[in-house]
């Protein structure tokens, strides 16, 4: 346009009246000789012949013709196009067409020509004559200048001036345009593309925005904000460093400008901030807070009280200078109590209340960012998660603040407690997407707080209080904390009833299940105490399984449990069916794989209130959804029960992969403990393997009195019958012979002293399902049995032992190995004895 009032500025005004007047005067079939004036003739060399023109209209026409335009209708481009064709096109006839004479084209024709004039080498200079002719609506001159463009390689340089001057709006503004199409629609995905490849991330190039931000032309300064605006998670912890390092004045307005305009969505980034311990960072953070604070954004006040609490020395100015902004922002002239306890006492209730809401229903689709410090890179970053996560997140740092105010209240002391709690787990599974183990809280900076600043007595009571209100992940952090502060006292109680730990030993909490029988390995008591025999139950839970996520099928039908299971087989679940009430209970209370249970309404369709309750009031099966299968006539029944039972969802019966997914899909929206990885669930097996063991050593004496061949051990004269062990030999004996936990279950067996233990390994060494490595431990394994407990096998067994021995080829090397080795195990109790008898010899 600058062109056009350029060209304006030589013209008299009267010529300028004089031609629109008389171009009012001429005859209607005369209208094509000033359509097509004689300065636009030489263009066609130029931008190519007719015939290349008129392919470029036929292209435009093939595009236009996807869309529903109908026959009867010309659109205003198509009438652009007749009105710009020459005059001969017509064979000769005059055409007769009424044409405004004020049309902006026909006044910008000088201009135009101008436009056409020039030779444009870069991506930049062809954008901007297109964007002229745009204005003066010659879109098909436009669409030439976009094609020629596009052919052009688009440099670093080149995306770097295109966006500086016109900013993404434009181009996707272009990319939309169906007056360009097809040219300016291809040139436009073609930049926003190349943008995307080489901007999305990329720091430098949003720095060199934000140093536009303070630029004299106002258009750019607008355009700058609008790609900053586009790129929060990258932009937002860039512009605060740039604030914070600012010492100008109007580049520090600029950039105060720009991240206030993100509103409360930039003030969890800058409470995060505060954890840095950057004296310069902080102190920005507060002076944008106090800003957020007088807009009555309560976050931002919540923010500001828990930097105007800072202890540490080397943040004593920013303490200062937020107590400062806090009674600037309250109109106190101190902080109050009162002032303070009803602020944040009105948030954890808001935060407390949507973290209710969320457990129950929070959609894991939906993307929540999360904003934290990364100590390590000293960096503020953010993160995709939930708003569950978010909002934990949240109440977590209002307890903070809290603490910072008045770390010897014990309300608030307790309220830090439960809400770093649950931040660690939920930080855990949901963040790191890792498996949540008893070590990965224990590494927590969070945990580290808790055991140097509470006392065990008082977690004991955070650990009750959590029991009875169902607030596990509190409860599951109480428990480590007790394990690595806790001495055998806690287990022994002066009120009558369980301790907690033995309590939690029951809870419907896998992970808090497993927590507090690692507990009390750690406490490791040497006196019987109420509640001793829920650790050998719980034992025993954990090891009555396989080690894989597996699905209880509850059926009607054996044959359509089967199908319905094959099709979780394709996803790698294991399953099980059971074709009754009472066989779905007994299969789901003895094995801890179960990570789904499938109830087909039908099967259960006399009694489906008492069959529910009772999965649900077992601590076993507590914790695992269930899904109500229903046909059509059971679908009101169905979603009844899901509504009454807790953690349950109903769903037709899925009849196509596709609905199983969307099935699996539904499920894994219950929030459960049950829901872990395999990994997990092995590792928790193994590990349960080894306490067992431990548990028989600590009851050396076995089911057999000591022989004169064992040997003399001072740790065993007086074995500590804690638990009855004899419930742990079956579970042991199940899972023995499965090869993912083959190691440890040899080790539990050598001091399992029953003939079945014997037995059991005896069938390790000699089957040949095992490598050669195992079958060797196996065996030395039971020659450690034997020495302990003596040879417990019958004697025809031991003579078919020898039998096979002596049956076995020269040529089978390893069995006969493997066999020698059995039967120096049975022969090891009488060499020793026979050794000892020599070493003292009797006297006459």
């Amino acid at each position: 346009m600058t062109s056009l009032f350029r060209f304006y500025s030589f013209v008299p005004a009267t010529i300028v009246v004089a031609l629109c007047f008389l171009s009012t005067l001429l005859p209607l079939e005369r209208v094509a000789l000033v359509e097509r004036p004689l300065f636009a003739q030489g263009f066609d060399d130029d931008f190519g012949s007719e015939d290349e023109e008129a392919d470029s209209e036929e292209e435009a026409d093939e595009f236009a013709d996807e869309e529903e335009d109908s026959e009867d209708e010309v659109s205003e481009d198509d009438a652009d196009e007749q009105e710009s064709a020459p005059a001969d096109s017509a064979e000769g006839e005059n055409v007769s067409v009424e044409v405004d004479p004020f049309k902006p084209y026909q006044l910008g024709d000088a201009a135009m020509n101008e436009i056409l004039a020039r030779d444009p080498q870069t991506p930049l200079e062809h954008v901007d004559c297109a964007q002229i002719l745009t204005e003066l609506a010659r879109y098909d001159k436009a669409r030439e200048f976009y094609r020629r463009a596009r052919n052009l390689e688009l440099s670093d340089e080149d995306l770097d001036a295109l966006l500086a001057k016109y900013g993404r709006a434009f181009f996707v503004s272009l990319s939309a345009n169906p007056r360009l199409k097809p040219h300016g629609e291809a040139f436009g995905r073609y930049v926003l593309e190349s943008m995307e490849k080489r901007y999305e991330n990329d720091e430098e190039f949003i720095n060199k925005i934000i140093d536009q931000l303070n630029d004299p032309d106002p258009d750019r300064r607008r355009i700058a904000l609008g790609e900053i605006q586009g790129r929060r998670s990258v932009a937002i912890p860039l512009l605060i460093s740039a604030y914070a390092e600012s010492d100008d004045e109007s580049r520090s307005e600029a950039l105060r400008d720009a991240i206030l305009r993100f509103g409360e969505i930039v003030t969890p980034a800058l409470s995060a901030v505060l954890d840095s311990g950057d004296e310069t960072l902080q102190i920005s953070c507060v002076e944008l807070l106090t800003i957020q604070a007088m807009q009555k954004i309560h976050s931002a006040r919540v923010a500001l009280y828990r930097a105007a609490a800072f202890t540490s020395k080397d943040q004593e100015l920013v303490c200062e200078y937020a107590t400062q902004c806090l009674e600037e922002a309250v109109e106190k002239k101190k902080i109050s109590l009162a002032s303070v306890a009803q602020v944040l006492q009105e948030e954890i209730q808001k935060v407390q209340k949507e973290k209710t809401i969320l457990e129950r229903d929070d959609d894991p689709m939906f993307v929540h960012v999360l904003w934290r410090w990364n100590a390590t890179e000293q960096a503020l970053f953010c993160e995709p998660s939930t708003r569950l996560a978010g909002a934990r997140l949240d109440a977590y740092r209002l307890a903070r603040a809290l603490w910072n105010l008045y770390p010897k209240m014990p309300i608030v002391r307790k309220h830090l407690f439960i809400c770093a709690s649950e931040y660690v787990v939920t930080f855990s599974k949901e963040i790191q997407s890792a498996p949540l183990k008893s070590a990965t809280i224990l590494e927590t900076d969070e945990f580290t707080h808790i055991r140097e600043n509470y006392s065990v007595s008082e977690v004991e009571s955070y650990l009750d209080e959590g029991l009875t209100k169902g607030l596990y992940d509190a409860s599951v952090v109480a428990a480590l904390f007790l394990g690595e502060m806790g001495t055998e006292d806690v287990l022994h109680t002066n009120a009558p009833g369980l301790s907690n730990l033995a309590r939690a030993l029951s809870s419907p909490h896998r992970l808090l299940r497993f927590t507090a029988l690692e507990t009390i390995m750690k406490l490791n008591p040497k006196a019987p105490y109420a509640g001793s025999s829920r650790v050998v139950e719980a034992l025993s839970w954990f090891l009555a399984a396989q080690g894989n996520a597996r699905v209880l099928i509850g059926d009607i039908s054996f044959a359509n449990g089967n199908v319905l299971g094959g099709r979780f087989a394709s996803r790698s679940f294991e399953f099980d069916v059971a074709c009754s009430g009472r066989e779905l209970l007994a299969k789901a209370f003895q094995s801890s794989d179960y990570s789904l249970i499938l109830i087909d309404m039908e099967m259960i369709d006399e009694t489906p209130d008492l069959i529910l309750q009772q999965l649900r009031l077992d601590a076993r099966t507590a914790d695992i959804p269930i899904v109500l299968i229903a046909q059509s006539e059971y679908y009101k029944l169905a979603e009844r029960l899901s509504q009454k039972l807790a953690k349950s969802v109903w769903f037709p019966r899925p009849a196509t992969d596709d609905d199983l997914d969307l099935l699996l899909t539904l499920s894994n929206r219950v929030r459960t403990s049950a829901n872990i990885p395999v990994e997990q669930r092995q590792a928790e097996i193994r590990q349960c393997l080894v306490w067992a063991h431990d548990i028989i050593l600590s009851h050396r004496s076995g089911w057999v009195p000591r022989g004169d061949f064992k040997k003399k051990d001072s740790s065993l004269e007086s074995p500590l019958k804690v638990y009855d062990v004899t419930k742990l030999q079956e579970p042991i004996l199940k899972i023995a012979p499965n090869p993912r936990f083959l190691n440890e279950a040899i080790e539990a067996l050598s001091a399992l002293g029953t003939p079945r233990a014997q037995e059991m390994l005896i069938f390790l060494a000699n089957s040949g399902n095992y490598d050669h490595k195992a079958s060797v431990s196996a065996a030395e394994a039971l020659k450690k049995n034997t020495l302990s407990y003596g040879v417990l096998l019958k004697t025809d067994r031991i003579a078919d032992l020898y039998e096979e021995y002596n049956s076995t080829r020269g040529t089978q090397k390893r069995q006969l190995e493997i066999r020698g080795l059995i039967l120096d195990a049975l022969e090891a109790p009488l060499q020793t004895s026979v050794s000892q008898a020599e070493a003292f010899p009797q006297v006459k």
